[in-house]
């Protein structure tokens, strides 16, 4: 916890889940052996016949807990988590005592206490995995959108009087800072733009600086025809294949390696024995068919984007 007076901000975990509440349960409490005193505050977005199992799964190590109430489609909910995680501010989180909201989403899982990772950030300042600007991305990234660009420029000159350059990011790695969550306490949100630029696009205009660090640098999918990265920095993926557990395991081995993984649809169960329990020629084995065959397709999508 920050000493009275400290720029480091308290944190606040907000573990956001739908579904396979086992795991989930594995992956609440396995956080909260790394991080024994984190405040840890569940945002519920499944159905509510399965409120009583989601609750079951969470109530031994968390703080409070909240459902999105909406009758919404699956894909709805993926697209528009922000409302999701502003709705439960409004209702639920404004309650409690917090300085910045960590997302921690089910499919994520963290090797390292969250005072290691995050230890740079202060108070008000924001963490976004891949953020950029979004001229950078418009080339390849699916989700840009003129129409909708010209909805969220129009909306941040109105509210903020900010008239620069939109951003964009993987909604992988996420603090928020309360600043931006209290502002839509107050104030409606808008709806239409993707998450991943309307985020990114609102923290600048409301001058809240974005950290970068290497432990949160995602692998742009679709970007992969420009550059090629190696599998053991693709930790981060915004796609829905699960990662290689090598890649895990590669990075758990190094000192410098990267401590957060996503997705991890398995259970830790699973992903512990095969660190423990794979030999290591079988991972480097893994590992390197892998990177044949990653720099295969990077080799064929440049050919194709030229």
């Amino acid at each position: 916890m920050p000493k009275a007076g400290s720029d480091k901000p308290k944190i606040a975990v907000l573990f956001w889940f739908y579904k396979e509440f086992e795991i989930c349960k594995e992956r609440l409490n396995f956080f909260k052996k790394l991080n024994p005193n984190a405040d840890i505050h569940c945002l519920f977005g499944g159905e509510a016949k399965d409120i009583e199992h989601a609750k079951s799964c969470s109530n031994d190590v968390s703080t409070s807990f909240y459902h999105f109430k909406e009758s919404q489609s699956k894909h709805w909910k993926w697209e528009h988590g922000d409302e999701m995680i502003i709705d439960w501010f409004r209702e639920e989180g404004h309650k409690h005592n917090f300085d910045s909201v960590f997302v921690l989403q089910w499919d994520m899982l963290l090797f390292a206490p969250l005072h290691e990772l995050l230890g740079k950030v202060k108070k008000d300042q924001a963490i976004l995995s891949g953020h950029r600007p979004l001229d950078e991305v418009k080339d390849f990234w699916p989700w840009y959108n003129p129409e909708k660009n010209t909805i969220l420029n129009d909306y941040l000159s109105s509210t903020f009087n900010y008239t620069g350059p939109l951003y964009a990011c993987l909604f992988i790695v996420a603090l928020l800072p309360r600043k931006f969550l209290a502002f839509y306490q107050q104030h409606s949100y808008p709806f239409e733009p993707f998450l991943e630029y309307k985020i990114p696009s609102i923290l600048m205009a409301m001058s809240i600086p974005v950290i970068q660090d290497e432990q949160f640098t995602p692998f742009w999918y679709s970007e992969q025809h420009k550059y090629y990265h190696s599998l053991k920095k693709r930790n981060l993926v915004a796609v829905g294949h699960e990662i290689d557990f090598a890649i895990i395991a590669k990075n758990l081995s190094k000192n410098n390696g990267r401590r957060i993984f996503h997705p991890v649809f398995s259970s830790n169960k699973h992903v512990f024995d095969y660190i423990k329990n794979e030999k290591s020629f079988k991972r480097s084995l893994s590992l390197m068919k892998g990177e044949v065959r990653a720099y295969i397709i990077h080799i064929v999508k440049r050919i194709k984007s030229n």
